[in-house]
């Protein structure tokens, strides 16, 4: 049995329930129909056909789940089984119908629960019967929820749509250096999955075009100078974290310095690094901090030409804390690179508000 709670819809109810009503029906028999709004029309046409949108199921199909932040539930059925205990399977998928790779989903009394894998697909066995809020999680998003009132036996099939992920995750500050040997014509394409909010000077459709010389001076077409390009956007999802640093507002400083040069930044990229983010890891009592590896490079990629001998690419993905917490320590050493040749060095951050989960 299922435990029937039905949210507030808003415009969805309130669209459904007018074009239900003798009211309406008599007035779409009528001919001044024609005077009916447009977009009235069509916000009930969607409406009606409409399956879930973010914070709500679809509730003509599923009237009787509990549905709770981003999921919609496209797929639920109920198999009986001779089991004592119970189990739900199914499969999420975010809103572009891609599998959320590390997303988890949990139940606290018993405290059990499972990873999504490759393919988004989950299958959690042996829970005790009882009502039960399964949890799902990834990092900077809201928990989505259903609540389930499972019978001894019962083998749950659950699908569904979790997203879009949250328009407050941003990546903030990407600057990129390029250091040729000699003066070098040299363009830089970038490839970003989501959204370009600012970007300097103004990215065209084709790349940025400069001429670069060996100390870092740039000159765009038109003769004007720069010593960086500069973009920031709104991923389609965030950068994970799996693993990093936990550090005290007071060591914080100390860091970033240690950890810059190891990553390769001369004292003057680190310098800058942490003037831009020193006020707002301040702000917090402790910082769970990781530097971001092929997850960012596969978000952003760069292309550039001529091929840069050595590209040094560091995004610091980090949460505000209000007190320590135990995460594993990042490893560092894949990430470090030495300088040779025409280099090209990149930094900049991802900030996952405290509110949202940080899965580790």
């Amino acid at each position: 049995m299922l435990r029937s709670v039905l949210n507030e819809n808003r415009a969805f109810f309130f669209i459904y329930n007018y074009g239900n009503s003798p009211n309406f029906t008599s007035i779409y028999k009528k001919r001044n129909m024609r005077l009916l709004d447009i977009s009235l029309i069509v916000t009930i046409t969607l409406s009606l056909f409409s399956c879930g949108t973010m914070e709500k199921t679809c509730k003509e199909k599923y009237p009787e789940l509990e549905v709770t932040g981003a999921l919609e539930v496209t797929n639920y059925s109920v198999e009986k089984t001779g089991a004592q205990t119970c189990s739900i399977h199914g499969k999420m998928i975010d809103e572009n119908s891609e599998p959320i790779l590390g997303m988890t989903t949990h139940i606290q009394d018993p405290l059990m629960g499972t990873t999504l894998d490759p393919e988004g697909s989950f299958d959690l066995k042996n829970i005790p019967p009882g009502e039960h809020t399964f949890i799902f999680r990834y990092p900077g998003m809201s928990e989505s929820t259903i609540t389930l009132d499972l019978v001894a036996g019962d083998r749950v099939q659950l699908d569904g749509i979790i997203g879009p992920f949250d328009s407050q995750i941003r990546l903030e500050k990407p600057i990129i250096y390029l250091y040729p040997e000699i003066t070098t014509e040299i363009n830089v394409s970038l490839q970003f999955d989501g959204a370009l909010t600012t970007t300097y000077p103004k990215y065209p459709k084709d790349g940025w075009k400069v001429t670069a010389k060996p100390d870092g001076t740039l000159t765009d077409p038109t003769g004007k100078e720069y010593y960086s390009l500069y973009w920031e956007g709104k991923p389609r999802k965030p950068l994970a974290m799996t693993d990093g640093f936990v550090v005290s507002k007071e060591e914080i400083v100390p860091f970033l310095e240690e950890k810059l040069a190891l990553l390769g930044l001369t004292p003057r990229e680190a310098n800058e690094f942490i003037i831009f983010w020193l006020p707002t890891l301040e702000k917090n009592a402790f910082n769970a901090i990781h530097f971001s590896g092929n997850d960012y490079l596969e978000q952003a990629q760069l292309t550039i030409t001529p091929a840069p001998e050595t590209m040094i690419r560091i995004a610091m993905v980090f949460q505000g804390l209000d007190a320590p917490i135990e995460i594993p320590e990042q490893d560092l050493t894949p990430l470090q690179k030495s300088r040779k040749g025409f280099t090209v060095v990149e930094w900049g951050g991802q900030e996952i508000p405290k509110s949202f989960s940080l899965r580790i």
